[in-house]
């Protein structure tokens, strides 16, 4: 088997279709689609049952005994997996017909490095779909040591790469967290010995704002710290490996880039400035504490992660707070 394809679904019947469609109808043939349930409540079982019908030697179907989320689904697929490289596709997204026979044969010309990867394009609707893209070349391969820079521009997502089994045999997605691909694709990323980056078109990434993860950054929930988790598991596994120290310039950009993006999602929850000021300053009091104080590092290169405007925001607010602790500090040791 060439590709292993791992599907984690929960509740995207509406989508699902498109999804598996984009899937059967790989160019590259030699292709399995493991498709894991997460105890769906609406018809994606059943909609996955009538395509494990008609593409038995196709699709495998596995689903959890209880909702455990997409880390853990993802674990289901990759310990199931019989590939010589794997990749992973989100349910409610769609890939392009030639994307895994592009994406293999790079790997076949650079004499199978650890991870390919391939472009996202962003998508509300279905216009991509069915359609084949000229593949544009073989890919541009680096070693991440002697690259490390090269990392910071892949994207943080799992589901635009394919992996080389062996190389991933061990790895785990983090179980019960948010962006827990933030975690794979990076320790990934920054073990690597090989890494292809190609430029065809890929993988329709579907971006709906008040549905599923991007709904997230509009309204409050109680996973924003899990990012912490998140990226000390980044830490933790290019230890193991013992290359932390010659990247940890890189990593600590990657960790500060991620604690920013959640305080910029954190602006835009609906509670009130209070509140937003509050959980900001506790973000910044962790950060600091745990890497480095983000103000020090290069301001051009973080406001090209959220904006001027946003990261003066968050600044003000860390600033604004900091002051008021001064004044406090001063008052009770003139009393």
């Amino acid at each position: 088997m060439k590709v292993s394809v791992i599907v984690p679904i929960y509740n995207e019947g509406e989508y699902l279709a498109n999804c598996l469609n984009s899937l059967v109808n790989q160019s590259l043939s030699d292709i399995e689609i493991i498709a894991v349930d997460d105890c769906s409540t609406d018809n994606s079982f059943k909609v996955l049952k009538e395509y494990e019908t008609k593409y038995p030697n196709k699709i495998r179907i596995f689903r959890n005994e209880k909702n455990c989320g997409v880390g853990y689904s993802r674990n289901v697929g990759l310990k199931n997996a019989k590939g010589t490289y794997i990749g992973f596709v989100d349910s409610d997204d769609y890939i392009s017909k030639n994307m895994y026979e592009d994406m293999y044969n790079a790997a076949l010309i650079n004499n199978y490095p650890d991870i390919v990867t391939t472009r996202i394009v962003f998508t509300n609707n279905d216009e991509y779909l069915n359609m084949k893209f000229q593949h544009m070349y073989n890919g541009y391969a680096y070693n991440p040591i002697e690259k490390p820079f090269k990392v910071l521009e892949e994207s943080p997502t799992v589901c635009n790469k394919i992996y080389l089994h062996s190389f991933i045999r061990k790895s785990q997605f983090l179980v019960g967290k948010r962006w827990e691909d933030v975690h794979f694709s990076y320790a990934s990323l920054f073990n690597a010995s090989k890494v292809v980056d190609t430029s065809s078109t890929g993988y329709f990434y579907r971006k709906i704002d008040n549905r599923g993860m991007h709904s997230l950054g509009y309204k409050p929930h109680n996973h924003l710290y899990d990012i912490f988790d998140i990226l000390d598991a980044i830490t933790t596994d290019t230890k193991k490996t013992g290359r932390y120290e010659k990247l940890q310039k890189e990593i600590l950009l990657v960790q500060i880039k991620y604690i920013l993006i959640r305080m910029y999602e954190v602006l835009n929850w609906k509670i009130s400035e209070e509140e937003k000021e509050k959980i900001i300053w506790q973000m910044h009091k962790i950060t600091k504490e745990k890497y480095i104080d983000w103000r020090t590092l290069n301001y051009e290169y973080l406001s090209s992660i959220i904006g001027i405007l946003d990261l003066e925001k968050i600044e003000n607010i860390i600033n604004k707070k900091e002051k008021l602790l001064s004044e406090n500090n001063t008052l009770n040791r003139g009393n």
